[in-house]
């Protein structure tokens, strides 16, 4: 999670969002060891997910600067253009990989450029590297930063950097 949120690069007063925040792991790293001033949103469309976010943010004191919400995040109730940064957990793995990735993916990234102002950094971990490296090359609106090999629960995975191009 840590990981994730210092390779957006964020910024005092930035707006950083996670659009499948989970328990709430990677904002919550942003908040209290990468960048306390910024201001934090995660969303999730599984409300025991929330649920879960809702009590870590509160067990780590940030209730005030973490706010949570229901949302899908193909179609994210947030203004185009409003978010700086993007840092967030792609689903894969055993446990929330889903057999309809392939065109997730393209929606969910769709989606991000919309949110992103232009020059906004998108962190995303995935153990999908074909669907995502094939996402980001067939829409201009992307700048690749960089594709770093990680391991997350013995599974190899690949933290992407990309830039919405402004």
């Amino acid at each position: 999670a840590w990981a994730v949120a210092s390779q957006a690069g964020i910024q005092p007063g930035w707006v950083v969002l996670d659009p499948m925040v989970g328990r709430g792991g990677i904002l919550i790293e942003a908040a209290l060891s990468v960048c306390p001033s910024a201001i934090y949103f995660g969303t999730d469309m599984d409300e025991r997910q929330l649920e879960g976010a809702t009590d870590n943010v509160a067990s780590a004191g940030l209730r005030e600067r973490v706010q949570l919400m229901h949302a899908d995040a193909t179609r994210h109730p947030m203004k185009s253009g409003s978010v700086d940064a993007i840092v967030t957990d792609l689903p894969f793995g055993k446990k929330h990989a889903r057999a309809d990735n392939d065109e997730l993916y393209p929606k969910l990234f769709a989606e991000f450029r919309r949110l992103l102002k232009p020059g906004g950094v998108l962190v995303a971990l995935t153990t999908l590297r074909q669907v995502v490296t094939e996402v980001v090359a067939l829409d201009d609106g992307w700048e690749p930063r960089e594709r770093r090999q990680v391991f997350v629960g013995g599974l190899k995975a690949y933290m992407y950097t990309v830039r919405k191009r402004p």
